[in-house]
C-alpha cells in the first residue's frame, strides 16, 4: 500500500473507533509491530504466507497515520 492508501485505511479506522489518544495508538502500534515481526519470521522460517507481512505492515502504516493526526491535534 502507498501512504495514500494507509491514510484511507486510517480514515476507516477512525470512522470505526474514533480518533484515539496517542497512548492508545502507541499500544496498538506495538501490537501490530509484534504481529508484523511474527508474520515475517513465519514467512521466512515456517512456510508462512508472505502476503500476511504486507497486511500487517498496512495495519501498522495506518496506525502511524492515525498517530500523526492525533499528535497534530495536540
Amino acid at each position: 500500500m502507498s501512504r495514500d492508501e494507509w491514510a484511507a485505511k486510517a480514515d476507516e479506522n477512525i470512522e470505526q473507533w474514533g480518533l484515539q489518544d496517542p497512548e492508545t495508538l502507541l499500544l496498538a502500534m506495538q501490537e501490530e509491530m509484534g504481529e508484523l515481526a511474527q508474520a515475517h519470521l513465519e514467512a521466512r522460517d515456517e512456510d508462512g504466507d508472505p502476503a500476511r507481512v504486507a497486511e500487517e505492515l498496512d495495519d501498522l502504516g495506518a496506525l502511524c497515520v492515525q498517530l500523526e493526526r492525533a499528535l497534530e491535534g495536540d
